[in-house]
């Protein structure tokens, strides 16, 4: 005996319990946030183009410290702060980089790439084009050579393109120096306390209870803010 379907069955109907247990876009997000290690709570930056004169909104990272507000960012500022401590912000001393060591080998090759550049102008001016072409061919093997010793830097082209010409910001020839102050090393380098290991690496800000509340508006009439507090 067969049985025949019923028709006209109402759907299941979903009650606001049901609603409020699926995810949210906003959980989801997080969620993703999370699992590739970028900040979840992403402040809009609105961005400002003057050759478009258009507006756009950019998303920067709220840069938290505590693991429990962004774990993303709590971790980046904790490597950054590992990496200050490593490249000696807290040190007793003032760092001192290397002095740059030439090598004869990189003075040879430098000195013949100048060589080979007054010869392949003055080529050009006399219109061997032949021997140019071959100048220019044994120069970027020196470029390549200069590289491989480890020389940085732009080296200059054979044929330099014009540059558009821009507003120079040179102080002019002939005015007097501007004024240097001497640079105080105490101001740069904290001081230790007790049996002089201890170097405090941490700053604070304190703000006066007699300012009152901040970023409120001064009433000159009733001594107090637009919130009724005393400022």
């Amino acid at each position: 005996m067969s049985t025949a379907p019923i028709i006209g069955l109402a759907p299941q109907r979903e009650t606001a319990a049901d609603r409020r247990a699926m995810p949210d876009i906003t959980d989801i997000a997080e969620h993703m946030a999370d699992k590739e290690g970028v900040c979840a709570r992403v402040v809009p930056m609105r961005a400002f183009d003057p050759n478009t004169s258009r507006t756009s909104y950019v998303g920067a990272p709220c840069k938290a410290t505590v693991a429990t507000t962004c774990p993303a960012c709590a971790k980046a500022n904790k490597y950054l702060r590992i990496t200050q401590l490593r490249e000696g912000w807290c040190a007793d001393h003032e760092p001192v980089d290397a002095e740059p060591v030439v090598t004869q080998a990189q003075a040879d090759v430098l000195g013949t790439r100048a060589t080979l550049f007054t010869e392949y102008h003055e080529a050009r001016r006399t219109e061997e084009h032949e021997l140019a072409e071959s100048i220019k061919a044994l120069v970027a093997d020196l470029d390549t050579e200069l590289r491989e010793l480890g020389v940085r830097g732009r080296l200059p082209a054979l044929d330099e393109k014009p540059r558009r010409k821009t507003k120079s910001t040179r102080r002019r020839d002939g005015l007097p120096d501007l004024p240097r102050l001497k640079v105080d090393k105490t101001l740069t380098i904290g001081q230790a306390y007790a049996d002089g290991k201890h170097r405090p690496s941490t700053f604070f800000t304190l703000t006066l209870d007699s300012f009152g509340r901040i970023n409120q508006v001064w009433d000159p009439t009733g001594g107090k803010d637009g919130k009724g507090a005393m400022v």
